[in-house]
């Protein structure tokens, strides 16, 4: 056996017509499955500004999913923090840091 073994393969082709409706679709169903999980999922940008979350926000009470977007993520779950040590802020900024920085060469 090589080194697939074990792992299965799958290729769709889809006619260059058909893309665009294909990925809109793919893309619907991902969000679906996202917005079922109980945990938190948050997009946030290199600027801590959430992207886009899934529908758990709406179920813990933190607002609307429609209206979160460019919110301050420390800020949406953390409202009334004002500890400059505040774990959630430390790990939110080494986390972009990590997600944003250049990767050395080498």
């Amino acid at each position: 056996m090589g080194d697939d073994a074990g792992v299965s393969h799958a290729v769709r082709i889809v006619p260059e017509s058909m893309e665009e409706e294909f990925i809109g679709r793919a893309k619907r169903q991902w969000e679906a499955i996202a917005d079922t999980l109980p945990q938190l999922i948050c997009l946030v940008d290199s600027q801590g500004r959430i992207v886009r979350t899934n529908r758990t926000y709406e179920r813990w009470g933190l607002g609307s999913v429609k209206s979160v977007n460019g919110m301050d993520f420390h800020q949406s779950l953390h409202p009334h923090c004002t500890d400059p040590d505040c774990y959630l802020r430390q790990h939110v900024d080494l986390a972009r840091m990590a997600s944003y920085s250049t990767p050395a060469s080498g």
